[in-house]
């Protein structure tokens, strides 16, 4: 007993090469083949099977499997399959895009993504609607969607995918701030008395700063004397010292060929304080006298009288002085003389 047979695509009658064939008779497996590359297959026996019933089922993937029933009637039987290819089963994903008023969306642009691989993109259409179909094989999971339309906010989601998946995006508008309204009439005003309270308020903290700040005149006679306070030169007589603190304070006034004027002065807050020195001239005396005496003597310049001869009333400082007499040689000459302080002078003249 011999089985014949070929194996082709009902569709474009090309030969299937890798097709399963199982034979069976009475229930029974009798042998189970493959078709070649040319979509062919073959199986020889010694058993007799005349007037019995032979099964083939022939199974390929991508194709419908196929059952041929065939009696043998002689020892030969060819067996001539074609097999119809399978149609896959899609799964149907459809997005429904509408804005925030409800109203369709159109020109949405929609990408999908598995696991980080892209599966799918396309655009909504004018009724907001975007179909996709997709592989079997994604039923069950989570697919990524991103949906992109100008003036509107990034769209972004997941959704389970079964057989048929329908899902509604709502999209929202980009809206703009609105730069705030100009303020009212009564606003101004209200702002306005707001500024001038404002105002007010720092001109009185300034009166008061002002009334508070503490001041010394300080005069002196003669004028022209410098001033010191605490240590500080100030500047010279007459002078204002602004911006002194209350408590107690020293003031100088210093004056060439004048004694040092110092007092202890309390200053209050707010208030001016007045000072007004009277220098006193700084003065000594000077003692001169001459070998031999009656030497006319002259101090910067003025008549003295004759020596011995002590001055008085003589400033503090530097004094030129000259000694003169018939028959001698003069005698100039330079002295310093401190507050207080008797000098004395003694020149021996040389004759000429």
């Amino acid at each position: 007993m011999r089985v014949l047979g070929t194996v082709k695509d009902a569709a474009t009658g090309v030969p299937l090469p890798g097709a399963k064939i199982s034979l069976y008779v009475r229930e029974d497996e009798l042998a189970v083949l493959q078709s070649d590359s040319k979509g062919e297959f073959r199986h020889e026996s010694e058993s007799q099977y005349l007037g019995e019933i032979l099964i083939c089922k022939v199974e390929k993937a991508g194709y419908e499997p196929q059952k041929v029933i065939q009696e043998f009637e002689e020892d030969e039987v060819t067996l001539a399959i074609k097999l119809v290819p399978r149609k896959e089963e899609k799964i149907g994903l459809t997005f429904n895009l509408k804005d925030e008023k409800r109203t369709p969306l159109k020109g949405v642009n929609i990408s999908l993504e598995v696991s980080g691989e892209e599966v799918g993109v396309g655009i909504s259409d004018k009724d907001g609607i975007f179909k996709i179909s997709l592989s079997p094989d994604l039923e069950g999971k989570t697919i990524n969607y991103d949906a992109e339309l100008g003036g509107f906010v990034l769209a972004s989601g997941a959704v389970l995918l079964k057989k048929e998946t329908s899902h509604e995006i709502t999209m929202k508008k980009i809206t703009m701030k609105k730069p705030p309204a100009p303020p009212s009439n009564r606003k101004w005003l209200i702002i306005a008395a707001v500024v001038a309270g404002i105002v007010i308020v720092i001109l009185a903290v300034m009166i008061i700063l002002s009334s508070s700040s503490s001041s010394i005149y300080v005069a002196s006679s003669p004028s022209g004397a410098s001033v010191y306070l605490d240590g500080s030169y100030e500047g010279k007589t007459p002078k204002t010292i602004t911006g002194v603190s209350a408590g107690s304070h020293t003031i100088k006034l210093s004056k060439s060929g004048y004694k040092d004027y110092t007092r202890t002065t309390s200053v209050k807050a707010g208030k001016r304080t007045i000072i007004k020195a009277n220098l006193r001239q700084a003065i000594g005396s000077i003692s001169v006298t001459s070998s031999p005496s009656g030497a006319s003597v002259s101090l910067d310049g003025s008549p003295k009288g004759m020596t011995p001869k002590t001055i008085t009333g003589v400033s503090a400082g530097y004094h030129n002085f000259k000694l003169s007499k018939s028959g001698y040689n003069n005698y100039v000459g330079t002295t310093y003389v401190k507050a207080g302080e008797k000098k004395r002078i003694d020149v021996i003249l040389t004759k000429r």
